[in-house]
């Protein structure tokens, strides 16, 4: 199964075409340029984490980068801390050294611990909720300290008469991107594993021949399912691609489909019971101590056993075949859409 999960935030840089003015623009022009250059080097890493979490379950490798992305903002933040302020004002170099901390606090305590949720978080659909809302909450976070230093920069702009420019380089296209298709993907994604961990329970209640706990969860399995079915068809396709919906669409119909066909092995279940309990009766019991009624009992459920397990056995088959011709569906449309647009490269 896939459990390719972790929404990643991505640090919003403020870079421009700059055009020339006067000499006092100039100037600040320059020491614009001089804080843009901090963070060339934490997009391109920040670039790497995000190919790296989009496209890998290697939790170490996850991680390796996420370290290599930290130095690189501590490095920045010492760069821009040893700035001098522009003509004695300190507020735009101060507000860039808050918000470079504030990334590397995300970065080194809020996504160290998601990173750490990750494998409880898939034991169940609440653990995953919750594992998905830290990362967004962590997002919030960088979103906030955006916003505020992107007004320190339009103040600056605007009080020595600099014309600011939303940056165009493939670097932040890619990352702009990125950011978009992992929040798309993560909300198909929780609606998916709500009803994949039902299933699982039902499958395991199956399992035990739990008879008492099917129902229950044969109606959870559905009831989530149907309601998944009508989230989806809420959401929108990503930028004209609707491969993920589709294909969560069609897992989650066979699930409903499935709930259907569970009775007949319920059915066979209560039938086995019956029949191990009179083969029970009949193995512990001498031939001659046996009354006609326990043989025709035993012979009974026997009968009923033999009728009823050649339909078991092809309804189980069956269910079992077309889960794997869904869930191979999925996880196809999973790396398709992250390799379209995420890129590897």
């Amino acid at each position: 199964m896939k459990i390719n999960s972790a929404y990643i935030g991505v640090i919003l840089i403020l870079l421009f075409s700059i055009p020339s003015y006067t000499q006092t623009s100039n100037k600040a022009i320059s020491y614009l340029n001089m804080i843009n250059e901090q963070y060339e080097d934490i997009r391109k890493e920040m670039w790497n984490y995000i190919k790296t979490v989009a496209h890998s379950e290697d939790i170490s490798q996850i991680e390796k980068k996420r370290i290599t992305l930290l130095q690189t903002v501590g490095k920045s933040i010492n760069n821009v801390s040893n700035m001098q302020p522009f003509n004695n004002d300190s507020s735009l170099r101060d507000s860039v050294v808050s918000f470079l901390k504030l990334n590397f606090n995300v970065l080194n305590e809020d996504f160290a611990k998601i990173i750490n949720m990750k494998e409880i978080a898939e034991q169940s659909y609440d653990q995953m909720e919750t594992y998905l809302l830290a990362q967004e909450l962590a997002n919030k976070k960088l979103g906030i300290a955006s916003a505020k230093l992107d007004k320190q920069y339009k103040a600056f702009a605007d009080k020595y008469k600099i014309t600011l420019t939303d940056n165009k380089d493939s670097i932040s296209i890619k990352l702009n991107r990125s950011r978009e298709a992992l929040k798309y993907y993560n909300n198909i994604y929780l609606i998916f594993f709500e009803a994949y961990k039902q299933e699982k329970h039902l499958l395991e209640r199956l399992e035990e021949d739990n008879l008492n706990a099917i129902e229950p969860n044969l109606t959870a399995l559905k009831n989530i399912s149907e309601e998944g079915i009508d989230k989806l068809e809420e959401i929108n396709h990503f930028k004209g691609d609707n491969s993920l919906n589709a294909a969560c669409k069609k897992l989650l119909n066979f699930y409903i489909d499935e709930t259907k066909k569970i009775p007949i092995i319920s059915d066979f279940i209560k039938v086995k019971k019956e029949y191990n309990k009179m083969a029970s009766i009949i193995e512990s019991r001498n031939k001659d101590s046996l009354t006609d009624k326990e043989v025709n009992n035993y012979n009974e459920a026997a009968k009923a056993y033999n009728k009823k397990v050649n339909k078991f056995n092809k309804t189980r088959d069956k269910i079992n075949n077309e889960r794997k011709i869904y869930m191979n569906i999925w996880n196809n449309s999973v790396d398709t859409f992250l390799s379209q647009h995420i890129p590897k490269k």
